[in-house]
């Protein structure tokens, strides 16, 4: 079956603002598109629910999420709740367009309120819910209002006369836009979440990608049994998951040859509603848990919809590239 599809880029931190790209697709299994125009163009479209495009313009890559266009505004009570997301960011604001200093991975706490406001704190081990977090670090109690702009897209802005706290002293004239929300909505309640921060210098916000979900109880649901996913730098990653967790996977490495991995999953690790793949071997070899880094992030029941950044025991990981990792059931 051959689509038809057209990418613009309406807005960009990168300067590749006013950029479009069209072609046909291939599908390659139910839920994977590969470009009959451009060999660094490949698709994970899952309707209803979200889509991930990987591509390259001008020798920079893009690695899109997005959800559904909606005709309608968003369920606010239907969408209120929390969430869990994997951030990868630039490490400082962009020099020349680029993130000349690597980037990092985090993971965030996400709550949106009803009110039309939503808090978001990085977690870690001792900080294990956003009510622990904002207790350790006032920087993060500063209410993010969000607003819905029609067709999908939530605009979220930092207005400093509604921070009653205001722990920082920020005081702004105007409020300080910082990018965008998109939420696909799931009749079972089952949402997914991508934030896009444009970069917000006077906040010390930098331009990155949030990928998340609701924050549920993994502990007893269904995976599904098939998960496909590629990196930003164009890595795929196939797995086979057992009943009893296991699962046996595919490294596609552009350019070299496939490595083979085995290893374990494991629920509501390192904190509640998080996964951690464990990699217990490659290509048969064992792997030195001291030299490897799992990769922890979310992973939907329903969708399988799947955000997975390499992580470091203290939940920041730097990196020379971005190296989050999304997908799907496939």
């Amino acid at each position: 079956i051959n689509l038809y599809y057209q990418i613009e880029v309406i807005e960009s931190q990168y300067g590749l603002d006013n950029q479009q790209r069209s072609g046909t697709l291939t599908r390659v299994n139910d839920n994977y598109f590969t470009s009959n125009d451009s060999a660094n163009t490949t698709f994970l479209v899952y309707p209803d629910s979200f889509i991930i495009v990987r591509d390259e313009v001008d020798g920079q890559q893009l690695f899109i999420a997005g959800t559904p266009e909606r005709q309608e505004p968003y369920p606010v009570e239907l969408i209120a709740g929390d969430y869990l997301g994997v951030m990868t960011a630039c490490a400082a604001q962009p020099v020349d367009n680029k993130c000349s200093d690597g980037y990092f991975h985090t993971y965030y706490h996400i709550r949106i309120k009803t009110d039309e406001t939503l808090l978001m704190c990085p977690l870690s081990l001792e900080n294990s819910s956003l009510e622990t977090c904002l207790q350790e670090d006032p920087w993060f109690s500063r209410p993010i209002v969000w607003k819905d702009q029609g067709g999908g897209i939530i605009r979220l802005t930092y207005d400093s006369s509604l921070d009653q706290d205001n722990p920082l002293g920020f005081e702004f004239d105007t409020p300080i836009d910082i990018g965008s929300m998109m939420l696909g909505v799931d009749e079972t309640g089952e949402h997914t979440l991508i934030i896009d921060s444009i970069g917000a210098p006077e906040i010390d916000i930098t331009p990155g990608m949030v990928a998340g979900g609701r924050l549920i109880d993994l502990a007893n649901v269904d995976f599904p049994n098939e998960l496909f996913s590629f990196y930003q730098n164009g890595y795929r990653f196939e797995i086979s998951l057992a009943n009893d967790d296991t699962y046996v996977g595919t490294t596609q490495i552009p350019g070299s040859r496939d490595i083979q991995v085995t290893g374990k999953l494991l629920r509501n690790t390192p904190l509640p509603g998080l996964i951690t793949f464990s990699v217990d071997t490659m290509d048969g070899a064992p792997v030195d848990q001291s030299l490897h880094r799992n990769g922890v992030g979310i992973l939907m029941p329903r969708s399988g919809f799947m955000a997975i950044a390499p992580s470091n025991a203290d939940f920041l990981t730097p990196s020379d590239e971005p190296q989050l990792l999304l997908g799907g059931k496939r």
